[in-house]
């Protein structure tokens, strides 16, 4: 079980990055849109606010991830929990959006039914 939840954390570090570079396309989606008038400048400075905000709660999932000790927990379900837990606690400490949470919620629930197939 222990392989597997080492397994689980690396898998849900790639998923993460792959939220990464998604929030990063909207970025330069919205940079494109302002561009050619589509977008306000107001509307622009509010959307790059919640992308960046999301981006920092991103990276600060990293580092919950590599400050978990997985030997601790005995089953994936706990590890998830937990996890979930941090995720949510740096959500309201940090104020960052609230769907950064969730997207994370489901990367954890993605990479946890993977690993247990």
């Amino acid at each position: 079980m222990k392989n597997i939840m080492k397994k689980y954390i690396t898998l849900l570090h790639l998923e993460l990055d792959d939220l990464t570079a998604d929030i990063e396309f909207q970025i330069e989606q919205c940079r494109l849109k302002k561009e050619n008038g589509k977008l306000t400048n107001y509307i622009f400075l509010e959307n790059q606010a919640v992308y960046k905000n999301e981006l920092h709660a991103v990276q600060t999932f990293h580092t919950i991830i590599d400050k978990i000790d997985v030997e601790k927990f005995v089953d994936i379900d706990g590890l998830v929990r937990e996890l979930s837990l941090k995720f949510y606690d740096a959500v309201e400490e940090y104020g960052y959006a609230k769907a950064a949470a969730i997207f994370a919620e489901r990367k954890m629930q993605k990479v946890a039914k993977y690993v247990l197939s």
